[in-house]
């Protein structure tokens, strides 16, 4: 039993955005609070805002995917399925 509540906290500590190093459980808290979209998400959390997901990240990935599957777990795919789930990275332009 024990194994079992590690388990769930490490599943709750476990970091979702690297770049604004922002757990499961922060994102799961604004959820919780009725956030409902990637934007209120990350205007709450500041998660997936940041620009350096491919170094900080080990999936090598953004974590707006990771995001909007917490946020579609929830049930709250009211305009989710519209939502652009574009990488930040992808915004910026090495020179």
């Amino acid at each position: 039993m024990n194994h079992k509540i590690n388990r769930e906290k490490e599943s709750e500590d476990e970091i979702i955005c690297y770049c604004q190093n922002v757990s499961k459980k922060e994102i799961v808290a604004a959820l919780e609070s009725g956030v409902s979209s990637l934007a209120d998400v990350q205007r709450i959390t500041r998660a997936g805002t940041g620009s350096r997901c491919k170094e900080l990240n080990p999936k090598g990935v953004c974590c707006h995917r990771d995001i909007m599957d917490l946020i579609n777990s929830f049930g709250k795919k009211t305009n989710n399925s519209k939502q652009q789930v574009k990488c930040c990275c992808n915004s910026y332009k090495k020179v």
